[in-house]
């Protein structure tokens, strides 16, 4: 692998280089391709959520409970939300803190004693991975989800909670701030007090202001990152590409017996035309 990394990273460089257009899924992500040097022409379109048969919640009755889904290791930030639920243990006497999320790196030992230290160990509960049908009933029971990440290019957690209707808390690593916009959760630098005066706002609201947000972000989100909507942004973007070429692309041809008998020949691209023209 070592001897085909300086080849890998040469084909990598020049493939940047010669693409018309490179696609980044965040603001952050084409900052990070800007900073390359390579491509200025990037183009931002999100990575796209199948909305389709994807339900909201009945009700947004408080049900005391507050989700993360992620994997467990620091850059998603677990330890960060039970630090400020340590520091809210009194407003959130009652509540259910529920951690989802494989345990891939070993950091569950981590976390646990973390809780224990913090003494709220008897309301934290370790779920594991959760997939599927119980995934999703869990984003719908949670009166908010609250993601601590330090940085995302998407975070398709987030999306999902949205689309459930459940109101977000998350960094500003994550390319996020339509949120803010939408007014269906909090996009905050990622302290332990800023989650923690998260939580302590959305403590604070009805159970009608959180039902309105959470119609908000379930609305946001289908409108912006539904995968048809991404699809067709992805295929206007190759028909900008496609028309551009045709209209710009001057490819010359030298293969004198296929197109000539002894004259030089080119290819013409224009218009979405070809013409072939001949010199003597």
């Amino acid at each position: 692998m070592e001897k085909k990394l300086p080849a890998l990273l040469f084909y990598q460089k020049y493939s940047l280089k010669m693409a018309d257009v490179l696609v980044a899924t965040a603001e952050t992500e084409k900052n990070n391709l800007l900073k390359l040097g390579y491509n200025k022409n990037i183009k931002i379109v999100p990575n796209g959520v199948i909305t389709d048969n994807t339900n909201t919640k009945k009700s947004w009755k408080r049900t005391q409970t507050i989700l993360y889904v992620g994997l467990l290791r620091p850059n998603k930030g677990a330890n960060i939300l039970l630090e400020a639920v340590g520091l809210l243990k009194n407003q959130l006497k009652g509540y259910k803190i529920f951690i989802a999320g494989p345990d891939t790196e070993g950091y569950l030992k981590t976390l646990k004693e973390l809780s224990i230290k913090l003494n709220i160990e008897n309301i934290v509960y370790f779920l594991g991975g959760v997939f599927g049908k119980e995934k999703w009933e869990l984003y719908k029971q949670a009166d908010i989800f609250i993601l601590p990440t330090l940085n995302e290019n998407f975070g398709i957690v987030i999306a999902e909670a949205l689309l459930s209707g459940t109101p977000v808390i998350t960094c500003k690593g994550a390319p996020w701030q339509g949120i803010v916009e939408h007014r269906c959760g909090w996009w905050v630098n990622r302290t332990v007090k800023d989650i923690a005066n998260a939580i302590n706002e959305s403590l604070s609201l009805s159970e009608q202001e959180l039902e309105a947000m959470g119609k908000r972000g379930r609305n946001y989100v289908i409108k912006r990152f539904s995968s048809n909507i991404v699809a067709e942004n992805m295929k206007q973007l190759y028909q900008q590409i496609v028309e551009k070429s045709y209209s710009t692309a001057n490819v010359k041809l030298t293969n004198n017996n296929k197109l000539g008998g002894g004259k030089l020949s080119y290819i013409s691209l224009q218009s979405s035309s070809i013409k072939e023209r001949r010199a003597a």
